[in-house]
């Protein structure tokens, strides 16, 4: 795990990897269509600077799993989607597009702090999120990318004086640190790394099963109460109570007075 930049720079990094450590030939990126915009910028942008030699393929989240086909380099996908609070399935997934030798990068920007995530039991090769939501780091608090150790010899996108291998050698040549360290780029931000170490702190004596469960019991109260409104529409998934299929947050559309409806979070 390396922490710093942002959500955004380390997914270029991951996606740079992951393209690189690819199996020849495959050129399509799959990815949810609906995915947060910044994500799909990112793949738009990087694959522009490869000479748009990929193909981004958009599809529901629902059918994500049916086209991970023989083409697919790479399927990138949020755990949680920020509008909605659904959450996919991170391990059945991931074990799907292992089957067919497609590499994967998560989000956790709405995930990490909120509930347990296991990426190595997952088996996910890749993954980025955010310090300054469930993991209370604050605004302007670094983000962090995850590799996978069977691929942490892999090119980096970025390399930078900090993932040098002795960065004080002040050597004329880059060699890159034998751990995530190779993943981070320039001098930290010292502050908000600080804040965000302080913030983790309250995690040490959390358990995340309960704060889960917790989470679970209040937001099925509040969508109970929710659901005799006749001028509200759950959006968030409400299959029955603690079911895993959603995240911490609740989603619900309003009836306009002048018609149509409104999200609310």
């Amino acid at each position: 795990m390396a922490v710093g930049d942002s959500t955004s720079v380390n997914l270029f990094k991951a996606l740079t990897s992951a393209l690189h450590v690819a199996a020849p030939g495959r050129r399509v990126i799959l990815t949810d269509a609906d995915n947060f915009p910044t994500d799909l910028y990112v793949a738009q942008g990087l694959n522009s600077l490869l000479g748009d030699r990929y193909e981004l393929r958009r599809v529901p989240a629902a059918d994500v799993a049916t086209h991970l086909t023989d083409e697919v380099a790479v399927v990138m996908l949020t755990e949680v989607d920020y509008r909605t609070g659904e959450r996919l399935d991170m391990a059945g997934l991931t074990a799907q597009a292992c089957a067919r030798g497609v590499l994967t990068i998560w989000d956790l920007a709405h995930s990490a702090g909120a509930f347990e995530v296991d990426l190595t039991g997952a088996g996910a090769d890749f993954a980025v999120g955010c310090g300054y939501k469930y993991l209370n780091g604050g605004p302007g608090a670094p983000g962090y990318l995850y590799v996978a150790r069977r691929h942490l010899d892999t090119r980096v996108a970025l390399s930078g004086w900090m993932g040098h291998a002795d960065p004080f050698e002040m050597a004329r040549d880059y060699v890159p640190a034998r751990d995530a360290r190779r993943f981070v780029v320039g001098t930290p931000m010292v502050l908000s790394l600080s804040a965000l170490d302080t913030a983790l702190d309250v995690f040490a004596d959390v358990d995340l099963a309960e704060l889960r469960a917790k989470s679970l019991g209040l937001t099925d109260t509040f969508m109970s109460l929710l659901s005799g409104d006749p001028d509200l529409t759950l959006v968030t998934p409400w299959t029955m109570p603690g079911a895993a299929v959603r995240s911490a947050s609740v989603t619900r559309r309003r009836r306009k007075p002048c018609g149509g409806w409104s999200n609310a979070a």
